[in-house]
Parts: C-alpha cells; sequence; structure tokens
C-alpha cells in the first residue's frame, strides 16, 4: 500500500474514534445535565417512538432471566390424586403435570390427558402457584381429540395470565423455554430449539423441540424469547436419547380455546 493511501485510512479511523469519543461524550453529558439513567433513557425513547417497538426491543436484548422471572408467575404446578390405589403397594395414584395462567379470575391451560382424571368421582386436583399458594380445581372441560383443557380454580388473589403468541409465529430453529414441573421436583426451565415443525397433528404434537421434558411437563407452556407462549408440551418421545417432545402450537390452541372456555362458562 502507498503511504498516501496509508495516510487516508489512518486519518479516516482517526476520523471515526473522534467521532464515537464526541458521541459518548454528549450522552454523558445529556445524561448529567438531566440526571438521567440508563432506564431513564430507555423512557424518553419510547415517549418519542413506537413504545412497542422498543418494549419488544428491550424484551429481546434483555437477559434470558429477566424474562423467566417476568413469566414465572403464570406457571403452575398442578397434582392429580386419581381416587385410585395399587392393586399391590396400596399407594394412592397421584400424578402431576403443569398448566398455565390464562385469565386474572383463575382459568388454567393445560393437558386434557392430565385433567381427564378428574373424571372419576373420587378424585381431586390442586392447583399451586409459583408463590406457594394452593386452590382447588372447581371444575374443568377437555377436549380429547386435541388433548387441550382448561381448568378453574378460584384464587382470592388476582392472578397473572401468560401472553399466547399469534398462530404459525414460531419457525424452524427458534429458540424456546419450557417451564414445568418435572417428577413434581418444582418449577425447572429447560432450553431448546424448535426442530420440526409438522404439517399434520404428530404424536399429539405439530411442534417438535430438543429441549428435555420429563413426566410432569405436560401442559407446561413454552416460551419464545420475548416471553410469549408459543405452545403448550403435551408429550415426550419415549426411549429417545436426546430430547424429542412435542407441543400443540398456537394455531391448532387459538383454534380450540374459544369453545373450551365458552363451554366452562356454561357449567
Amino acid at each position: 500500500m502507498k503511504l498516501g493511501n496509508r495516510l487516508q485510512v489512518m486519518f479516516a479511523v482517526l476520523f471515526l474514534l473522534v467521532c464515537c469519543n464526541l458521541a459518548v461524550l454528549n450522552t454523558q453529558m445529556y445524561r448529567a445535565e438531566n440526571n438521567l439513567d440508563m432506564h431513564s433513557l430507555i423512557q424518553d425513547a419510547r415517549t418519542m417512538t413506537d413504545q412497542r417497538s422498543v418494549a419488544a426491543l428491550y424484551d429481546y436484548l434483555a437477559p434470558t432471566s429477566i424474562m423467566i422471572d417476568r413469566v414465572m408467575p403464570s406457571v403452575v404446578q398442578i397434582t392429580i390424586n386419581t381416587g385410585l390405589f395399587h392393586p399391590i403397594t396400596g399407594e394412592e395414584g397421584i400424578i402431576y403435570g403443569t398448566g398455565m395462567v390464562i385469565s386474572k379470575d383463575g382459568n388454567i391451560l393445560t393437558c386434557n390427558h392430565l385433567m381427564d382424571r378428574l373424571s372419576n368421582k373420587k378424585a381431586s386436583g390442586v392447583v399451586k402457584l409459583s408463590n406457594g399458594r394452593i386452590y382447588k380445581i372447581k371444575k374443568f372441560v377437555g377436549d380429547d381429540f386435541n388433548d387441550l383443557a382448561v381448568a378453574k380454580i378460584e384464587p382470592n388473589e388476582p392472578l397473572m395470565p401468560v401472553e399466547l403468541n399469534e398462530p404459525k409465529t414460531v419457525k424452524l430453529g427458534d429458540e424456546v423455554w419450557a417451564i414445568g414441573n418435572p417428577f413434581d421436583l418444582g418449577l425447572s426451565v429447560s432450553n431448546g430449539a424448535v426442530s420440526r415443525i409438522y404439517d399434520y397433528v404428530q404424536y399429539t404434537g405439530s411442534i417438535q423441540i430438543n429441549a428435555s421434558l420429563n413426566p410432569g411437563n405436560s401442559g407446561c407452556p413454552v416460551f419464545d424469547r420475548l416471553g410469549k407462549v408459543v405452545g403448550v408440551a403435551v408429550s415426550l418421545r419415549s426411549g429417545a436419547q436426546g430430547g424429542i417432545s412435542f407441543v400443540i402450537g398456537m394455531d391448532k390452541v387459538s383454534e380450540v380455546l374459544p369453545g373450551l372456555l365458552s363451554r366452562l362458562n356454561e357449567q
């Protein structure tokens, strides 16, 4: 490279460095003069631009732990006492699962293969919130074909509903997080990606993910990076060495859920 070209490159780099330093200095002076912290700057930006776009960008760039903390109160543990006893050991039949809050007054979305155990008149079920409070399941309605159900509790506090994503927004390779109650160990987070999207219902789910799910995760919400629910976990492939789990996507949930809520309100 000739000397003249080298000098031009050096001056260009120097000019960029000066501009960057001036931008940082101006930002610091603006913050100092107006006594602003970073949160205040974000709030100012939200007033000057489209608030929803800025909020979505902030959520996307924020650490995953912030998203998990935000959605965790919307996930519940479900315990079903089937009212049956083991013929040999005499132990009670207890089944564990997961659900998600979809209304402030206590509607819980989960799996029908979990809730249909309450069809036995001797059976009973409870829902445990993330804050440790426990409420009895008063009633439920289910869709056996699509393996979705809505249970009703009567909390003495307003609950925090999940945000359901739009249908067909999840893409192959998208990162997802499942929050469930594996083996009744308490709410646990597992992470993975969308491995496959089916055009038809496969293994009772239209989306395959590689997040690790176990018994007790049935009915758990699967979140995207923004903390929106992209589906309901319903089953896992037994014998698989890696994570092969199936999720009912929002296209099916949005189709079935209104009918379930209508039936629930009629009871």
